[in-house]
């Protein structure tokens, strides 16, 4: 059940998140990065990949995904503020990424298609 997905306190900005993955990622349109309290809600693809186990190879560019979906404002015990904030920095660039959403601590984007 997704709604047992989301964090107590201090958290995911559910009705952001939720509006975000209807419209964006609803159908298995590609892979997808998200955090650990966002990742179950997200529907399943064939590559989905969590920032617990995957934010340092996305950091070094290893890892590319076609859409990246990051609650800046949300507590994560496994992925510091700093990550996020290299995460963020990286996307905002704008070489590889382009914004779907970036607004209130909420960010998604897609990869550019000339970098697919």
């Amino acid at each position: 059940d997704p709604k047992l997905a989301w964090g107590k306190g201090p958290g995911v900005n559910v009705p952001v998140v939720r509006r975000l993955i209807e419209r964006y990622l609803v159908a298995d349109k590609g892979s997808v990065l998200s955090q650990f309290y966002t990742f179950c809600s997200v529907p399943q693809r064939r590559f989905m990949y969590v920032t617990l186990w995957d934010k340092e190879k996305f950091i070094a560019g290893a890892l590319k995904p076609k859409f990246v979906l990051l609650d800046l404002n949300a507590e994560d015990p496994w992925v510091s503020g700093a990550e996020l904030d290299a995460m963020a920095a990286l996307l905002r660039k704008g070489r590889t990424y382009r914004p779907l959403y970036d607004a209130g601590g909420v960010l998604l984007y897609q990869r550019d298609a000339a970098t697919q």
